[in-house]
């Protein structure tokens, strides 16, 4: 009787302890995810940006029904945002060299500052291996923006302009990455990456990044042609100007392929992320019915 009494007094301070345990680590989830949304909701009051935040833990939350003065979105999705972040801050300060060159050879500096867009950079990160994702549903520009870019009409006749501003009234991203840190530098040997963009007409743009592979496609995207043929010769002249970023020296080549009419989808890829010269274009056509 004594040896059941004490196996039962056993597992009733293991159960115990399990319990506990595990409310704890649930109360440290519960914390984590609350101070996710409070500093999620202090970043939207940052950028003077109105939204709900909810957080399904503190790696997953969603913005729902943003609004600012320039623009809303019905979703904001985000997973790791501290990925994400130290991601760009990265990027930022591995392209510091090359924005100022670019800024300069293109007489941008009215327009685009060289420096950081950190205050505080990242240093002295430890080899690791990290990724993100972000998603935001039905992105809309508000008309006191759209009123900015009235002076298109210039250049362009009205119904031209209309059909550019509608383009792009609705427009869905999506971004996936995973990506290594090399002693505090981004390995784009290893860069996984995939962003999406979906416009009101269903045309689409795709950047993907693989096995040192990249491709960008453009699908379905008769309303951009309006754009690659009213402003063809400023387009023209800023791709020969910068032959060295890797497509647009072959943009410049295939562009009469990119603004014909016949044209559905283009394709430009190379298996070399660091290759600028071997790349494949490939352009199918629409079906012609009779």
């Amino acid at each position: 009787m004594t040896k059941v009494l004490a196996y039962i007094l056993v597992i009733i301070v293991v159960t115990s302890v399990f319990l506990y345990k595990n409310n704890q680590k649930e109360q440290i989830e519960i914390l984590k995810q609350k101070q996710e949304e409070e500093l999620l909701v202090k970043s939207l009051e940052r950028f003077y940006l109105a939204g709900k935040v909810e957080c399904y833990n503190h790696s997953e939350c969603n913005i729902d029904n943003g609004v600012s003065k320039y623009f809303q979105f019905s979703n904001l999705y985000l997973r790791n945002r501290q990925d994400l972040i130290t991601f760009f801050k990265l990027l930022d300060k591995d392209s510091k060299d090359y924005r100022a060159e670019f800024i300069k050879k293109n007489n941008f500096e009215y327009y685009l500052s060289d420096g950081s867009f950190f205050n505080n950079p990242i240093n002295n990160i430890d080899n690791s291996h990290k990724e993100f994702e972000i998603g935001i549903k039905k992105l809309r520009f508000k008309n006191n923006i759209l009123d900015d870019f009235a002076f298109l009409t210039w250049y362009v006749d009205i119904s031209s302009y209309q059909t550019i501003i509608d383009t792009f009234k609705n427009i869905n991203v999506s971004l996936k990455t995973k990506y290594e840190i090399k002693n505090s530098h981004l390995g784009l040997d290893k860069l996984d990456l995939e962003l999406k963009l979906t416009l009101v007409d269903e045309s689409k743009i795709k950047l993907m990044i693989k096995n040192k592979k990249i491709e960008l496609k453009m699908e379905n995207y008769d309303s951009l042609k309006i754009i690659f043929v009213e402003f063809k010769e400023i387009i023209k002249k800023f791709l020969e100007n910068n032959k060295d970023i890797i497509f647009f020296s072959d943009l410049l080549t295939h562009y009469d392929d990119i603004v014909n009419p016949k044209v559905k989808s283009i394709s430009l890829s190379t298996n070399n992320l660091f290759d600028t010269k071997n790349i494949l274009f490939v352009s199918t056509y629409k079906l012609e019915s009779n």
